[in-house]
């Protein structure tokens, strides 16, 4: 199958699609899938949001930074750091498959991890409509939801396994990154001197 057909079967019928993936299939064809998805989004958010955020007509806190740069070296430093984001976006699918497959094994899982990171990996496919508002949203649940329907055909595991292997890690890493929000906000209060009323 050719890399639309595979998105357009992930995407519209995702438990036949991962019930039929070839389990001889390794890392190669699942790896370009993932790249080229996250290729397109990365390419399509900086075409959309750049121009806006160059006008002030999206408010963005990092343009507090970028903003005096000027669009042309914006978009430079963007285009620049493209094959970096991706290499990073790629290694991070790594460790997400990973951190999710140490559950799929605490919950009973036998296969491989190679099954984890392909479901992982096809399961991006809503990705290419994360550039717009509200539907990014919308695309990542359902990244989610395609995910464990991933899992749950790739490991043979009950729905409900499935969903634990999903979201433990999730949650896991939710409260991590609140945590870390709240330490640093706490932080710079009191390096300021506290926080005013």
């Amino acid at each position: 199958m050719g890399l639309w057909q595979d998105w357009k079967n992930v995407m519209f019928n995702p438990t036949e699609f991962f019930n039929k993936l070839p389990a001889k299939e390794q890392y190669r064809k699942a790896t370009i899938f993932y790249l080229t998805i996250e290729a397109i989004s990365l390419a399509l958010t900086i075409l959309t949001f750049v121009p806006f955020m160059t006008l002030g007509l999206v408010q963005d806190p990092t343009m507090g930074l970028l903003g005096g740069l000027g669009t042309g070296l914006l978009v430079g430093i963007l285009v620049l750091a493209f094959p970096l984001i991706l290499l990073f976006s790629w290694g991070m699918l790594y460790v997400g498959a990973g951190l999710i497959h140490l559950f799929i094994s605490l919950l009973g899982g036998k296969k491989g991890f190679v099954e984890t990171f392909k479901a992982s990996a096809y399961s991006t496919g809503p990705g290419i409509f994360s550039f717009l508002p509200w539907i990014g949203n919308l695309a990542a649940v359902y990244s989610l939801i395609l995910l464990i329907i991933g899992i749950k055909e790739r490991h043979q595991l009950s729905i409900g396994r499935s969903v634990a292997a999903v979201l433990i890690p999730v949650g896991i890493i939710f409260i991590v990154m609140v945590t870390i929000v709240a330490v640093i906000i706490l932080l710079s209060g009191l390096q300021t001197g506290g926080f005013a009323p």
